[in-house]
Formats: C-alpha cells, sequence, structure tokens
C-alpha cells in the first residue's frame, strides 16, 4: 500500500508540474478541469496497470543447473530459538514504523472523515433551520442566517440578509447556476474522499485548490458572456468580505479574488496553446512504464546487453560464427582468469546483440555458438534467460565450475550411501542446517511477506562455499537472511567428476511463508503475560525474579574483569503461552549475555507454558515481554578486582558469523563518542583496530580477517573508560 501511495503521489506532482507550468494561465477552463480531473484517476491507474510487454527472466534453466530441494521457512519452524535474528538494522527501524506508520494513517483518514461529515452535517442543519422554495431546475434555500451565497448540488443557499441590487441578484444567481449545472459538487465531493484517502500526499491539496479555483473561472465566465466585466469585478471587490460558506460547497466570492480578475480580463487564449495539452501523452507513456510493471530480472550478469539494437544487415552465418569463433579464440589461449572473464565478457555481449537483432534465427545463432564452444572446449554454457537465452561462464578463479557432476557435493555424514538413500540423506542434513540457523525476518513478517528466495553458491573442489548471489528476490530481509545462511554453512564434501574433485554451481531455493491466522504481537496486553501457578503480576514477578536468583550466574571473565551494568532481552509469550524467539536488546559482553539467554532457554523447559496475555474482551494474544538483569558485584568481590572495567552497554549489538572465516560482520547502536574497535589475541596482542573519532552513534562494517590467525579472539569496543568485550572464533 505504501509503495502504493507513493507512486501515485509521484504520479499526481508530475502532472501537477506541467499543469502549473505550461496549463495553469490558459482560458481554456474546461479542459483546465478535464485535465485536472482526467489526471487524477490517470495517477491512481498507472501503479495498478501490468504491462505485457517486459520480459521476466526466470531463475530455472533448462536443466542444466543443479537445484537443492526447496527449504521452506515458516514462523512455527522457527519458534524456539535462542540466536538473535541477523537483519539489516534498517529492517529492523522499518520493522518499527511498519507498525506506527498503519495506525498514524488511521488517525488522519478517521480525521478526515469525521471532517467531511462534519461538513455534510452544517449544510444539513442549515437546510433544517431554512424555508425551501423548489424553482425550475434548482432549489432555492433562504436561509436566516449571514453568509455568501452558496451552491452544493442542485440546493442554493440564500441569506435573507444579504443586500444586492437586482442587477447584481441576477449575476451572483448566474454564477450559482453555472456551478449546479456544471455538476461541479461532484468534484469536490471526489476530492474529499481521495483527501481521506491520501491525506499524507502533498498534491491532493494542490489538485482541491486548483479545480475550485478553475470551477470559480467556469462560473465567471457563464455571468461575464452576457454580462459587463467591470461591474461584474466591481461586484466581486464590494462583496469580497461578505460572509462565510461551507467547506464543502461554492461561493461566488471564493477566495483567489485577484487571480479571478486576472483571468476575466486575459485575452482567450490562441489554438495554438492547444498543444500543450499533448505534452501529457508523453507523460502518461513515461509514468506507465516507470511504474506499471513489478517483475523484474534479479540474475546478475557479467556484461549488460546493449540498451538498443538496430538491424541494419541481413543475417549472415557466416559472419556471426567469424564473429564468436573469434571472442572464443582470445578466451581459449589465455591463462590469466581475469582475460578469460574479459574475453568472455566479449563474447557473451556479442552473442546477446545478435540474439536482439536476429530474433527469427536465434535458435540458429544459439546451435552455431553450442558448437564453437564445443570445438574450443571452454567452459561456457548456453542457458534460458526469460523468453531467450544467453552465455554463463563457468569458471573460477580457482578452474572450472560444473553444474552437474557425477556425485554431487553434499554436507558431511552422508559418503557411504549411494542412489536414493544418498538424496534423502543429503537433503535432510541440508534441511537441518538451514532450519537450524534460518530466521524469518521480522520486517517481512511486520509486512506480510512471502515468497521464494534463490539462492546461487559454488562449492569448490575443497568443499567451501564461494561466491553466494540471489538469483530471485522477494526483499523484506529475507534476501539478506537467505545469503547469511549460505555463508555460514559448514565445509562441504566436495563435487566428484570422473573420481576427481571439481568446482559445482549449486542452487538453493528457500520458501518463506507465513503461518496461516497468525497474531499480532502485542508491545502491551490489557492482561500481560504470568508464569504458570500465579494469578496477579505481583506473585508472577516474585517467581520469575526467584527463578533467576536459582538459575542465574555471574560469568567468571565478567566477575574477573569487575564488569557491572545491564542486559535487556526481549521475548515473545504467544496466544498459548509459549516463550519464543528471545534476543538480547541491549548487550554487556563478557559471557553476561549468554548466561542470561541460557536461563530464559531454562524457562522454556522447566516453568512450563506461561499463562497468555489477554485483550480487553478476555481474547488470548501473542505479547513480546522485557526481561532486564541486572549484574552487580558485591563488596568483597569488588575488592578482589585488580583491574577493574567498566562495561560498556551496547544496543542491537551482533557479531556475525561465529566460527568466522573471511569477515566478521559487527554492528552496534551506542552513545556518541569517540570509539575505538578491535581485535586482540588472548594474550592481549592487537591484531586489528579501528579508531572513530567522529562516531554517530550507529556502527556497521565487515572486519576483514585474511590475516587472522585461526584461533579465539577478543572482540573490544571502548568509549572512555568504558569497555565492551565478546569472544569471536576464526575458524578456516
Amino acid at each position: 500500500m505504501l509503495n502504493y501511495a507513493i507512486q501515485v503521489g509521484i504520479c499526481w506532482s508530475i502532472f501537477l508540474l506541467l499543469y502549473g507550468l505550461f496549463l495553469r494561465g490558459e482560458t481554456f477552463f474546461r479542459l483546465n478541469r478535464w485535465y485536472l480531473l482526467g489526471t487524477l484517476v490517470l495517477g491512481l491507474l498507472i501503479p495498478v496497470l501490468d504491462l505485457p510487454w517486459q520480459p521476466v527472466d526466470e531463475v530455472e534453466g533448462e536443466g542444466l543447473q543443479y537445484f537443492l530441494e526447496p527449504v521452506t521457512v515458516t514462523v512455527q519452524q522457527l519458534e524456539y530459538t535462542v540466536e538473535a535474528i541477523s537483519v539489516q538494522p534498517t529492517a529492523e527501524r522499518l520493522a518499527f514504523w511498519f507498525r506506527i506508520l498503519p495506525l498514524a494513517y488511521l488517525l488522519g483518514a478517521v480525521f478526515f472523515l469525521l471532517r467531511m461529515g462534519w461538513g455534510f452535517g452544517q449544510l444539513y442543519r442549515l437546510y433544517q433551520r431554512s424555508v425551501v422554495e423548489p424553482r425550475r431546475g434548482y432549489v432555492l434555500v433562504r436561509t436566516s442566517e449571514t453568509h455568501s451565497p452558496f451552491s452544493f448540488f442542485r440546493y442554493l443557499f440564500w441569506s435573507r440578509s444579504l443586500r444586492l441590487a437586482a442587477e447584481e441578484e441576477n449575476y451572483v444567481l448566474q454564477h450559482e447556476l453555472a456551478h449546479l449545472r456544471q455538476y461541479h459538487s461532484l468534484d469536490i465531493v471526489l476530492l474529499e474522499l481521495l483527501g481521506i484517502l491520501f491525506w499524507f500526499l502533498p498534491p491532493i491539496y494542490y489538485y482541491k485548490t486548483a479545480l475550485r479555483n478553475v470551477h470559480e473561472y467556469l462560473a465567471d465566465a457563464a455571468v461575464y458572456d452576457t454580462a459587463p466585466k467591470k461591474q461584474y469585478g466591481q461586484l466581486l471587490l464590494k462583496q469580497a468580505q461578505s460572509g462565510q460558506h461551507p467547506a464543502l460547497a461554492h461561493s461566488i466570492f471564493h477566495s483567489q479574488l485577484k487571480q479571478r480578475i486576472i483571468m476575466m480580463t486575459k485575452n482567450t487564449s490562441s489554438r495554438i496553446a492547444l498543444v500543450k495539452y499533448l505534452g501529457l501523452l508523453p507523460l502518461a507513456a513515461f509514468l506507465l512504464l516507470a511504474f506499471s510493471t513489478t517483475d523484474f530480472d534479479n540474475t546478475t550478469a557479467e556484461v549488460n546487453p546493449p540498451a538498443v539494437v538496430t538491424n541494419p544487415d541481413p543475417f549472415e552465418a557466416a559472419k556471426v560464427r567469424s564473429t564468436l569463433a573469434k571472442e572464443l579464440a582470445s578466451l581459449s589461449e589465455a591463462t590469466d582468469f581475469s582475460i578469460r572473464k574479459a574475453a568472455f565478457g566479449r563474447f557473451r555481449a556479442q552473442y546477446d546483440t545478435y540474439v536482439l537483432q536476429y530474433p527469427e534465427r536465434a535458435e540458429e545463432i544459439k546451435t552455431l555458438a553450442e558448437e564453437l564452444i564445443a570445438e574450443r572446449g571452454v567452459p561456457i554454457q548456453i542457458r534460458s534467460k526469460g523468453n531467450g537465452t544467453t552465455a554463463y561462464f563457468m569458471e573460477t578463479a580457482e578452474g572450472a565450475v560444473f553444474t552437474v557432476v557425477d556425485r554431487m557435493p553434499h554436507l558431511p555424514g552422508c559418503e557411504d550411501l549411494e542412489g536414493e538413500a544418498f538424496k534423502t540423506c543429503t537433503q535432510q542434513l541440508m534441511l537441518s542446517e538451514v532450519y537450524a540457523n534460518i530466521q524469518y525476518p521480522e520486517a517481512a513478517r511486520e509486512r506480510g511477506l512471502e515468497g521464494v528466495v534463490v539462492a546461487r553458491f559454488i562449492v569448490d573442489k575443497d568443499g567451501r562455499v564461494h561466491d553466494p548471489e540471489i538469483m530471485r528476490s522477494i526483499g523484506g530481509g529475507c534476501d539478506e537472511e537467505v545469503l547469511r545462511v549460505v555463508k555460514n554453512l559448514p565445509q562441504w564434501v566436495p563435487g566428484r567428476q570422473a573420481g576427481a574433485p571439481v568446482a559445482v554451481q549449486m542452487h538453493l531455493p528457500v520458501k518463506f511463508k507465513l503461518a496461516g491466522g497468525e497474531e499480532k504481537v502485542l508491545e502491551v496486553a490489557d492482561r500481560m503475560p504470568l508464569l504458570p501457578g500465579c494469578e496477579d503480576q505481583a506473585c508472577s514477578n516474585a517467581k520469575l525474579f526467584e527463578f533467576l536468583m536459582e538459575h542465574l550466574e555471574y560469568p567468571e571473565d565478567a566477575k574477573q574483569s569487575g564488569i557491572e551494568g545491564m542486559v535487556m532481552t526481549k521475548f515473545i509469550i504467544d496466544s498459548e503461552g509459549h516463550l519464543r524467539k528471545p534476543r538480547v536488546t541491549r548487550s554487556l559482553g563478557y559471557g553476561c549475555d549468554e548466561a542470561v539467554l541460557m536461563v530464559v532457554e531454562q524457562m522454556k523447559t522447566e516453568l512450563g507454558p506461561w499463562t497468555p496475555g489477554a485483550t480487553a474482551n478476555g481474547k488470548s494474544a501473542s505479547v513480546y515481554f522485557n526481561l532486564p538483569v541486572a549484574f552487580r558485584l558485591e563488596g568483597t568481590e569488588r575488592d578482589a578486582v585488580e583491574n577493574p572495567v567498566r562495561a560498556l552497554s551496547l544496543n542491537n549489538f551482533s557479531a556475525f558469523p561465529n566460527p568466522a572465516d573471511e569477515y566478521l560482520n559487527v554492528r552496534f547502536d551506542a552513545e556518541v563518542s569517540p570509539t575505538q574497535i578491535a581485535l586482540r589475541a588472548l594474550d592481549g596482542r592487537e591484531l586489528l583496530q579501528q579508531d572513530l573519532a567522529d562516531f554517530d552513534g550507529h556502527y556497521e562494517d565487515q572486519l576483514p580477517l585474511d590475516r587472522i590467525p585461526n584461533g579465539t579472539l577478543l572482540l573490544t569496543i571502548r568509549q572512555g573508560e568504558k569497555v565492551f568485550v565478546q569472544k569471536v572464533l576464526v575458524q578456516r
């Protein structure tokens, strides 16, 4: 809905820009009215139109790619996990706003709906207190209140206190009847309804002003076509301050009086100016192309094909063969990988160009290219892409990459099996690995996103995962989550071709699916969750405190370093009383976070289901539960610390993958203050350091580990005398 509204706002803004620059000053008032109304409707339609001419590339090829069995991720499968959700921090902030924005939108819509209802009520009350006189073509409503004459649909409201000469009364009557006969009130009601739905879009207010002004120009024109403009203009000036009228109605003494008089005295626009209205056509076509299609190819190509292809020459097979063979010769003769890849890029660009130039000969070009590839023995495959084909380079810096081999790569544990037993075993291991590590991103859950993410990666001849990339995207943090899981996969047993280990390209489809009827998780319920056996909050708090005191231990690292501070955890007590998805929202380090999460895990098994929270009507609800745990040293323990360290508290801290190999992703929020980030060996040697003199409160970066030896390291984050420490394992 938000994307649609933004696109509508952009369309309206561009249409209004054309109107304001070129059309507003013209005297084609009827055309301007229909332009404004037409672009209002066009702006609503363009984002939802789906044009058929843009191809959508499919990830599935022609059987030359190997796909692992799809992994389906549902919310229930992820309920009982201790790991914090690994999504980009922007996604977490979006999740918060996606909870707040619907409420803000609803409040605004209700306000403008009530405002519109108040306007109708104001008109109705005035009508009830007035004398109604049916006339030919309209109904005259004589009121006892002081106000300017105004009209609404077929009703003309006229104050008895209004004193005008007979000629002036005739001018006013003609003006208001013009509003009635041209159905201007329909425009006003349409704009009010759109104003309720799109109250947060500024263009809707400009549309209201512009259309009201055009209405007045049209009604004025109906009068001065038969009356002297000078006398009519003097009437408008004389009565400019004669009273108010309801917002939903039209009044002869409407605002923008200066502009109305300017338009009255302006010369009629020439017919040549009508050409300006043709500007709407290319503008609408541009917006259609920009917003009406929503499916895009997510495949990352090594070389982009030409944007514009012409076909000046007839097809010559010999010329096509010669050009493609030249690039393949360069590739096969080169030994350096970067030169081979550049040669492939030229071959692919040339192949794509020929396919686009001669679509009727596409199959012949494909056959010709495959013959040349076979002759040269180069690692290239021609595969499907959308409605056509393209070339793929099946080689990495370490050698050729296969797509299907005699024995496919697999996770350790199935080496002695064959046939269907091997396939079943490898699939079960893959499912277990993914389910143990993947999370359904909160941003995707809040937005109701579902769908299939397809990741492509290479398992090299040593069993390591290389070059993971997303081939099909659904957004909402799901792509990042799948990439994270793929990067953290353990070492594989490599694929084998003719008995030798080889690099193999793999595809992993992961289906994200929300559980049907999933409940919304409340921040606060009318009755908060209670521990089993308790009937009130005091009992539940006391029982929780007793459990924590019995099971929670002060980590030795924290105790020896004199660390004190607060760890904040957050988890869900669902509508059936189950505790799920615990995570640390404020970190202390030194093993304190892990200690708290371990106790929360124990609560699941030892305390059993809670009494779930409930709404005002008594219906059970899922509720977020925040648990703060303070670590404090007593006198003798504090005195025993030789070199006490003041703990630095971090919010939204994460360091992954852990164990790590090539890099470590670190992110956190802290106070705005000069900050130092370092990786140290257990003996205190500093291996890496970053000094952030202008730290702005948020950090997110990758720490390179290529020059750091295997083993346990200490990630330290320091602000002045305050320090945060987390253990990290580097393992290759």
